[in-house]
């Protein structure tokens, strides 16, 4: 018989508390970093899908502005109704448009498909976002054009909030030769405009 020799380990010495520390800290750091690189892009992301999502908002509002300055006609000869204009801000130009036009669709209750609106864009604090976030809204009112309209109808209407988070607006008029800033006064109150230029800040 062969006998196996008894196996003594050559160093069995545990962790102390120092070395545990150590590894903690360590341990955490590397966490630390990880959870802030997470962190940071999650953010990143939670951003750009907020600007990607407000970027297709503002693209239905410009669209809806298009598709309402398209159907625009004057309210009477010598007399279009079409009035704009836009003021320097602190930071970013204000403005405000009203118009005459002709909608396809109901707007407001007691109207008919195909009436006249006089419709309006301008912008209005934000009750929800702080200074000086606004938000953009469209009104729009029955314009008679017949003589057998009611007052009710006259005096019915609408405010839309359609776009929130907007610093900004601006409106640019052709007349044909050069853009105006201003549309309704002297030499162009008395026509429409060939083309209408808006921004949204």
């Amino acid at each position: 018989l062969t006998r196996i020799p008894n196996l003594q380990p050559l160093n069995s010495r545990g962790c102390t508390l120092l070395e545990v520390l150590v590894a903690s800290v360590i341990l955490s750091m590397v966490l630390a970093i990880v959870y802030g690189v997470f962190s940071q892009t999650l953010t990143s992301t939670q951003r750009a899908e907020e600007q990607s999502a407000q970027s297709r908002a503002a693209r239905i509002v410009l669209l809806r502005i298009g598709d309402d300055l398209q159907a625009s006609f004057p309210f009477a000869p010598g007399n279009p109704r079409f009035v704009g204009h836009t003021s320097r801000g602190q930071q970013f130009p204000d403005a405000v448009l009203s118009f005459v036009s002709l909608s396809g669709l109901s707007l407001t209750s007691g109207s008919y498909a195909g009436d006249g609106y006089e419709i309006e864009y301008e912008l209005v604090p934000d009750p929800r976002a702080p200074s000086p976030a606004r938000q953009l809204v469209r009104r729009a009112r029955f314009a008679p054009t017949t003589q057998d309209s009611t007052t009710d109808r006259l005096s019915e209407g609408e405010t839309l909030p359609l776009l929130t988070g907007v610093q900004g607006l601006r409106f640019r008029f052709f007349d044909g030769r050069a853009w105006h800033d201003e549309w309704g006064k002297e030499q162009t109150s008395t026509k429409l405009p060939q083309a209408v230029e808006v921004e949204l800040y």
